[in-house]
């Protein structure tokens, strides 16, 4: 959640501004990290405005891949920051991209550090980008740091292209079926009514079915198609709460998604922790972090508990481990690389094992959906043509039996 503050600079400067933390312990908690003394801190929820320009102006996550990979070799060549994102500014590729790195070589110039500029928009950047620019800033290697974050967003954004991909098809099929339903129904059948009527054509109870169903249709598709916008928004990238928990319940219970999901929730906690500690972040503060990021409540909620428990002195694999959402297998690694003192290595190959799980997930996904998609499209399509065919017959029957 997002936290407004009041503090003062060592200097007894005041400053403002905006963060994103778990709570307010940790809110304090980063403001004294940035040696700031805190006055005021209460909880802040953007306003309609802010939410709309997040919205419009949020940063794809190829595009961020690609920011930075290009100021991390901007600074490796020898740019001072400032710069470096000059640089940047004016060769990024997307309105958005280029809009946010001209707003922090603003906020560069006037002296802020990178990662506080940027994290007083979050939403535009991911919040674990500007996280971890600030432990690359404290411990000298911003470089390296950017490095690895477009290392970590190129594979982000390569499952989710993965993801498109496999649902291209699919989607394609059932806009062309829709479509068709929709000009057969409205267009092409009422024209037909008129020349059976005039015929004296019986229709067949299918027939007499579907003009039925183009009857109700008129009145519960918008129906419906406005109860789906309300579904995709209740559920859709801005539920939270219980409403977001629901949504992650139902999600890795589906067949044939369920799995290629929870693989993909692995891969990215095993992943993200990895980093997290390859940046020298603190294992609770690593936690902590990866709590906003995990990217599903149960996860969230086992990086909060693994915090806890590093804070009393345990491990993370104990909580893992009693977690029913982790495969065994994410228990098991993670204990022994806290036994044997290599946990962000061992992590790193889970994360490696569980993204080449979510690209077999997706294959069988594409292998088992688009025959059966091209069934289900084909069988409504030769439903309407025996629909509209049956009649005809009838009524070719009837003229030649008058002849």
């Amino acid at each position: 959640m997002e936290f407004a503050y009041r503090a003062a600079d060592p200097n007894g400067k005041t400053a403002t501004g905006v963060l994103e933390a778990a709570d307010a312990a940790e809110a304090r908690r980063i403001l004294r990290n940035r040696g700031l003394l805190v006055l005021e801190l209460r909880p802040r929820r953007p306003s309609w405005r802010e939410a709309l320009e997040r919205l419009l102006w949020r940063v794809p996550v190829p595009q961020v891949a690609l920011f930075c990979q290009q100021l991390a070799f901007a600074l490796r060549a020898g740019l001072d920051l400032l710069r470096a994102l000059d640089v940047v500014r004016r060769q990024a590729p997307g309105r958005a991209v280029r809009r946010e790195a001209t707003r922090l070589w603003q906020e560069v110039q006037k002296g802020r550090p990178l990662s506080q500029a940027m994290a007083d928009r979050a939403g535009t950047m991911p919040p674990l980008l500007a996280q971890m620019l600030a432990a690359g800033e404290a411990a000298g290697n911003l470089d390296e740091t950017l490095a690895r974050m477009a290392a970590y967003y190129r594979r982000e954004a390569h499952l989710k292209q993965r993801l498109r991909s496999a649902l291209a098809y699919p989607a394609l099929l059932f806009t062309v079926a829709a479509g068709l339903v929709f000009f057969f129904l409205n267009f092409l059948l009422p024209e037909l009514l008129k020349v059976f009527a005039e015929t004296g054509a019986r229709l067949p109870p299918l027939t007499r079915g579907l003009v039925a169903v183009a009857g109700h249709a008129r009145v519960w598709v918008p129906a419906g198609l406005a109860a789906l916008a309300g579904l995709v928004f209740l559920f859709g990238p801005g539920a939270c709460g219980r409403v977001r928990a629901l949504r992650d319940r139902t999600v890795v219970r589906l067949p044939l998604v369920g799995r290629v999901v929870r693989d993909a929730v692995h891969a990215r906690f095993a992943r993200g922790l990895a980093l997290l500690l390859r940046s020298g972040m603190p294992l609770v503060r690593a936690l902590e972090l990866l709590a906003q990021t995990a990217g599903h409540t149960r996860a969230e909620a086992a990086a909060l508990a693994a915090a806890r428990e590093v804070r009393r002195g345990g491990r993370i694999s104990s909580v893992v481990a009693g977690e029913a959402f982790f495969d065994p297998v994410v228990g098991q690694m993670t204990a022994v690389g806290e036994e044997i003192g290599e946990l962000e290595r061992l992590l790193e190959e889970l994360a490696d094992y569980y993204e080449q799980q979510v690209e077999a997930g997706f294959a069988r996904l594409v292998a088992l959906t688009e025959p059966l998609v091209t069934v289900v499209v084909a069988a409504v399509v030769g439903l309407l043509v025996i629909s509209v065919l049956t009649p005809m017959f009838d009524m070719i029957k009837q003229v030649r039996h008058l002849r």
